[in-house]
């Protein structure tokens, strides 16, 4: 399209091309250009989405495998004020803060605007939605990849070998 925009203005340079006719085949070659545009971001968007399920499908096939759950938060709608809002988040919450009321309180807010979180019990929380909206194609694996490392964390720490992963880990960063 750019390369027929050149080739016109140099039709109307040479005066081949009317101006009333270039500006009509501008136009026209702008509209086909503001087409093309909105149809590659419609496939973007859907290869996008499907990508990302099959990410969230691939992570609540493989959490059992290493001892964890997966939610997967697909009901958020839109209050009056247009601020995202989920029953199952807000339960998500509820359950969070009820667990640990000593720790610093989950908001809805926060958790609507994370596109994958975990929780201390290790499960995986992937909120759809904000995923899909930020391209996270890979927050199925990202999600997992936080309960793999809480598991062997946990089993370092439980076997006290953390100590010695720790001097290896800053021995491997210093070479």
């Amino acid at each position: 399209i750019e390369t027929k925009k050149k080739e016109l203005l140099k039709e109307l340079n040479e005066n081949k091309l009317s101006k009333k006719d270039y500006g009509y085949a501008l136009r026209s070659l702008n509209n086909q250009s503001k087409k093309i545009s909105e149809s590659l971001s419609i496939i973007k968007k859907q290869a996008q989405d499907a990508s990302v399920d099959r990410s969230i499908k691939f992570a609540e096939q493989e959490a059992e495998k290493i001892g964890k759950k997966v939610r997967v938060v697909r009901d958020t709608e839109r209050d009056e004020d247009g601020n995202a809002t989920s029953k199952e988040m807000q339960e998500i919450v509820d359950e969070y803060n009820k667990a640990n009321p000593d720790g610093k309180p989950l908001t809805i807010e926060e958790a609507m605007e994370s596109d994958g979180f975990f929780l201390p019990d290790g499960t995986l929380i992937i909120n759809e939605d904000v995923a899909k909206q930020t391209g996270q194609v890979n927050i199925g694996a990202h999600e997992l990849l936080h309960g793999i490392i809480q598991n062997q964390v946990k089993a370092l720490t439980d076997s006290g070998k953390m100590p010695d992963f720790i001097k290896s880990f800053r021995n491997a960063l210093t070479k």
